[in-house]
């Protein structure tokens, strides 16, 4: 499966194009396909996207090749099994004709607008309502890509080359009919939005911490060591943070000893442990750690 993609504009007329805006859009095409692939086939068939090299001019065009294994594609006809082949894949992702409403057309329409409904239908495609009333009717596959924070950060990294001077457009074509034509002026809507943070784990436990750094002003948090790793961590402690403001001295090495609750965060880059002080039960001095058992 081949596919051609191109930016156009003033900077890029002469066929030139700054490698360094260049190779991370292809990255990021590569990126979006290979991930579409991965969705769609559950990560059972391998998708290669390579680099052709007849660049041409009048704008900066590249043409792409996506390979799939054969030996992949005969090995879930035995097994029954359904596998989408890589011109499939190009065409729900927007970068091959066949597909009424691809992710690109999608994301296009969505403009990043609220979700306020979305209905399979008997045919198995989805019907999407957003808040105004406007709708949309997608293929399954398509819904689907559109809803991985992945593919759509890739998506847009595609499009980042619009952001410099002079280039103005990012088009895909299949022969000589341009299927896809993306302006600058539209490149925002194709910005993802934020993945909602998920709480995962809550654990409150007793444990023991040596003092890295100690922040007296509000909002700053406590840096501890348990020995092995560092953490930072709210003060909630208020008869203690009290005392603090009160002039309770600190020197380096002092031990506490704590009630610490750690709660685990789903973000869109992993996981975040936040750490918070709910109890300090003990301050351990240098000078008593160094004290003989006399």
């Amino acid at each position: 499966m081949k596919i051609q993609i191109a930016y156009d504009g003033d900077a890029v007329k002469s066929g030139v194009m700054d490698v360094e805006e260049l190779a991370p859009a292809l990255l990021a095409i590569g990126s979006t396909l290979q991930e579409a692939n991965n969705i769609l086939n559950d990560g059972n068939a391998r998708l290669k996207v390579n680099v052709k090299s007849d660049f041409k001019t009048g704008s900066f065009e590249v043409v792409l090749e996506l390979v799939q294994s054969l030996a992949e594609q005969v090995s879930f006809m035995l097994d029954g099994r359904h596998t989408w082949t890589a011109g499939e894949i190009a065409a729900f992702v927007g970068f091959s004709g066949g597909t009424t409403v691809s992710l690109v057309k999608l994301v296009r329409w969505l403009k990043n607008r609220r979700v306020k409904s979305m209905t399979t239908l008997q045919n198995g495609d989805v019907e999407i309502e957003v808040d105004g009333g406007d709708k949309i009717i997608a293929k399954p596959e398509v819904v689907k890509l559109t809803k991985s924070s992945t593919v759509r950060t890739s998506l847009h990294a595609i499009l980042k080359p619009l952001s410099k001077e002079g280039v103005d457009v990012f088009i895909v074509r299949e022969k000589t009919e341009d299927i896809e034509v993306i302006r600058k002026s539209e490149s925002d809507d194709f910005i993802p939005p934020k993945l909602e943070e998920k709480p995962l784990a809550e654990t409150v436990r007793e444990a023991a911490f040596q003092l890295v750094g100690v922040f007296f002003e509000d909002g700053l948090k406590w840096r501890l060591s348990d020995g092995d790793s560092r953490i930072n961590a709210e003060m909630k402690d208020a008869n203690f943070q009290h005392k603090v403001d009160a002039g309770l001295p600190f020197r380096k090495g002092d031990i506490l000893l704590l009630r610490l609750r750690t709660k685990q965060v789903q973000t869109g880059t992993g996981i975040r442990n936040e750490h918070i002080i709910e109890e300090v039960k003990k301050h351990i001095t240098k000078s008593e750690q160094t004290e003989l058992a006399l």
